[in-house]
């Protein structure tokens, strides 16, 4: 019997666990279960490649649909953010939002647990999907989340390297927990990496290049990179760096390549609308955060990239990326030596592009979906 799902999330922009929802949502939808998206902001490139049987949602609109006027926007968000906390304050208005009843309600972020535990569909089977950024809550934080996962039917962690470092930063088990691995569109990844990149962008590639997408925050490791990058392109190790996304710290990276004069070698590109033309373009992709399951680096893997990352996996987490990429340290010493690795020991980088094609993503995708099936009855 297929389900109603709700899925809880904040906005569908271009970020890791916005991705991740992303995929689960078009391999759900495939499989005739009926998709409702429940969004506190009407906003993110992602709404707009959702599978048109998908019910979206939104308790605000997004900062697309706000005046260009600076009054008036003030006002618009004044608004905005009335109307979300009614929703908060009161979430038996969801009833007449929503319309239906779902079977299954998933939280995909930590920020959004308390609204679930809330939910006035009293009925439905409450699933936390835990999220990466759920890592960096303070302690105090992690002990209230502990408590709120336990209050859930299930908690999903993506990786065993996730649920063993949460388990031991809050020195409890989750009981009520299991693992599974992000799965990816393989239809529509191929699809979109058919397609051209942007036209400003078309003369940006040559070889070697290295690719990397995420969040311009502290967290992610883009100023370390930034920084190992600045030394190599001194020491005459030629290649260059792409990142595609926005965040905090745009504008210090921004500044900081100026002053070390490499504003042709590492670009901030922006959010971009085609992830994967960019991918099936760029040399190698890199992950210089130490993160579990990166959704990007499978989705590099399946395009045939050999990835770079730092070594911090556990249980299947490792048994699978050191199949695939180099193991580097999260480090200027460790991001140094993996990308001198890549430029200059061809032989190596064939290895693992060899070794990498054992990777059976279809198969992997079926093991998934039936972990998804079980779960959602």
């Amino acid at each position: 019997m297929k389900k109603k799902i709700l899925f809880r999330i904040e906005n569908m922009e271009m970020g890791e666990t916005s991705i991740r929802l992303w995929h689960l949502i078009h391999i759900l939808s495939q499989r005739g279960n009926k998709v409702i998206l429940l969004v506190d902001m009407r906003q993110g490139e992602l709404l707009e490649s959702l599978p048109k049987e998908v019910k979206i949602v939104s308790l605000g609109q997004g900062k697309e649909y706000l005046s260009e006027y600076a009054f008036l926007r003030y006002v618009e968000l004044i608004d905005r953010a009335f109307i979300v906390m009614m929703y908060r304050l009161f979430p038996i208005l969801l009833f007449q939002k929503i319309g239906v009843v779902p079977d299954i309600e998933i939280s995909m972020q930590g920020s959004l647990l308390r609204r679930l535990l809330r939910s006035p569909f009293t009925t439905s089977k409450k699933i936390h999907w835990f999220d990466v950024d759920s890592l960096l809550y303070k302690k105090r934080g992690r002990e209230k989340l502990l408590s709120r996962l336990h209050q859930c039917d299930i908690t999903v962690f993506p990786s065993d390297g996730m649920k063993n470092s949460f388990e031991r930063a809050v020195r409890i088990e989750v009981y009520n927990s299991i693992c599974i691995n992000p799965i990816v569109n393989l239809e529509v990844i191929k699809k979109k990496s058919l397609q051209a990149v942007d036209f400003e962008d078309e003369k940006l590639w040559f070889d070697p290049t290295f690719l990397s997408i995420g969040e311009l925050a502290p967290y992610r490791g883009y100023d370390l990179l930034l920084e190992t990058h600045g030394e190599l392109i001194k020491e005459g190790v030629n290649h260059r760096i792409l990142i595609l996304g926005d965040g905090p710290q745009y504008d210090s990276l921004q500044r900081r390549i100026k002053e070390l004069q490499v504003e042709n070698t590492f670009l901030l590109l922006g959010i971009k609308t085609n992830l994967y033309a960019y991918m099936a373009k760029c040399t190698y992709y890199i992950e210089p955060w130490m993160t579990y399951f990166s959704i990007h680096s499978l989705e590099a893997m399946y395009l045939g990239k050999v990835v770079m990352s730092p070594a911090y996996f556990e249980g299947e987490d490792r048994d699978f990326y050191t199949k695939s990429d180099l193991l580097s340290g999260f480090s200027k010493r460790g991001f140094k030596k993996g990308i001198k690795k890549f430029l200059y020991d061809s032989d190596f980088v064939s290895s693992i592009a060899l070794t990498q094609k054992g990777n059976n993503f279809h198969r992997d995708n079926q093991r998934i979906v039936e972990q998804m099936e079980e779960l959602l009855h």
